[in-house]
């Protein structure tokens, strides 16, 4: 049995011996990130913009019609999400061939922006990254169709709510509904014209699925946006999940913490709470978007 107690000048020893090789990893990977380093400072991120994103704020209250009390409501950010391009005019500028795209990409796919998300907007730049999240480009009309999304693949016969493609994990679309329509979205094709929390009774076919079926460990919740529900039905869904044994991870798909941080209020972090472990996905896609 190996029991050799190095010395503190042995472990010196060593680590002298091993630094040229790892000063010349270290450089090399500084040199991979050099394009970053050289414009870090110059890269507006959140904190740096907090007078900007005032302005915007007031703005957009001031064309939707609401007061500050309101812009901390999610239940307001939800009902005045924009999808009126002749609104959007009023709060970023578009030019007459955007407004056009935006008007011809919208027939055939959906779109909508929650009034905090806009209020990160670079107005004034058509590409701000931000807003390439949110508003419809012509390219998504006239962009190749690519391979078929495989979720449509098979003739499998799941519960309608039910999407499964591995033995151990599946998703239940609790709605079509979200604070945004992402334009990267694999689902926006099966987003319809407007908003649906599906009903109750097919919610619990898809639990009572889960339930028969003890290979499967992993479930996620998502649509549209699970966190699109109200307070009482993630509870109780997350309560039925939570009583069948084999469901060892509960997952929500939410972009909200992102495009609508006023929905993780103090009441739904006590729900979530009560379920431990439930995990939330989400993302954020640029540090101009990360307040």
């Amino acid at each position: 049995m190996f029991n050799k107690t190095w010395t503190d000048q042995e472990n010196l020893k060593i680590a002298d011996e091993s630094a040229p090789d790892s000063r010349k990893q270290t450089s090399g990977l500084r040199s991979l990130d050099s394009e970053y380093l050289d414009i870090r400072d110059s890269i507006p991120t959140g904190l740096k913009l907090v007078r900007e994103y005032e302005e915007a704020r007031e703005l957009i209250l001031k064309v939707l019609g609401g007061t500050r009390e309101d812009w901390n409501s999610y239940r307001w950010q939800l009902k005045n999400r924009v999808s009126d391009v002749e609104v959007l005019k009023d709060i970023i500028h578009l030019s007459e061939n955007e407004t056009r795209e935006i008007k011809v990409t919208g027939r055939q796919y959906r779109w909508s922006v929650s009034p905090y998300y806009l209020s990160l907007m670079d107005p004034e730049d058509s590409n701000c990254p931000v807003r390439l999240q949110a508003i419809p480009s012509i390219k998504e009309y006239m962009g190749e169709p690519g391979l078929e999304y495989p979720i449509n693949l098979g003739n499998q016969a799941y519960p309608p709510l039910v999407v499964r493609l591995y033995p151990d994990r599946l998703i239940i679309k609790l709605t079509n509904m979200c604070s945004m329509f992402c334009r990267h979205c694999q689902r926006k094709r099966d987003i319809d014209s407007r908003d649906v929390i599906h009903p109750m009774s097919r919610i619990k076919e898809a639990i009572e699925y889960v339930r028969e079926n003890d290979e499967v460990r992993d479930v996620l919740l998502t649509g549209g946006d699970a966190l699109a529900l109200s307070d009482d039905q993630l509870d109780y869904i997350l309560t039925e999940l939570g009583n069948i044994p084999h469901v060892e991870i509960k997952r929500l798909g939410s972009r909200m913490p992102c495009v609508m941080p006023q929905r993780i209020t103090p009441e739904l972090c006590e729900i979530l709470s009560k379920h431990d472990p439930v995990y939330l996905n989400t993302q954020f896609n640029h540090p101009r978007g990360d307040r």
